[in-house]
């Protein structure tokens, strides 16, 4: 469902938008919000698109920083950064569930 808000209140989860889905729910906002700030997938403020390869030792074995296939190389950016036209910034998060999909 927070996937759902983000994406529908403009690409961020809002403090109205976590008691919203806590009241879908019936469950406190405050639960929500710590569901918010715990998983670095949500995002608490407008920013430009995201790209988030999984930092993890699986993953990042499996491919080189700067290879063209890499975000970093098909970006041209380090993490934290945002492309030249701002509309992607590179975040890398420490677990997407997807060790067995990696590149």
């Amino acid at each position: 469902m927070l996937h759902l808000a983000q994406e529908t209140f403009g690409g961020y989860i809002s403090l109205e938008v976590e008691a919203y889905v806590a009241g879908l729910f019936g469950l406190s906002p405050a639960h929500v919000h710590e569901v918010v700030t715990f998983y670095t997938l949500y995002f608490r403020e407008p920013r430009a698109g995201t790209s988030s390869p999984c930092a993890t030792t699986s993953p990042a074995t499996s491919r080189r920083p700067g290879h063209p296939a890499s975000p970093r190389g098909r970006l041209g950016v380090q993490r934290g950064e945002t492309t030249d036209d701002g509309r992607v910034t590179l975040q890398a998060v420490e677990c997407l569930c997807a060790c067995e999909a990696a590149p």
